[in-house]
């Protein structure tokens, strides 16, 4: 869905998601940390997709619905 090619990522408070309990699934990581996660209809970004011009992760959440 969200493809092997790197994104960017703006990163304005939490750098990354401590822990991810069982069926969470990691969508996206960075230094080994998840950053964009997903368990069933709920996802979850420790960063602002909204700030930069890749418009994946929009297109993500759009097809989910």
């Amino acid at each position: 869905a969200l493809g092997k090619t790197p994104f960017p990522a703006v990163f304005i408070r939490a750098p990354w998601i401590e822990r991810a309990g069982p069926g969470v699934e990691v969508l996206a990581s960075r230094d080994g940390h998840g950053v964009f996660v997903r368990q069933d209809n709920v996802i979850a970004s420790s960063f602002h997709p909204e700030l930069t011009h890749d418009d994946r992760l929009h297109a993500y959440f759009l097809q989910m619905i």
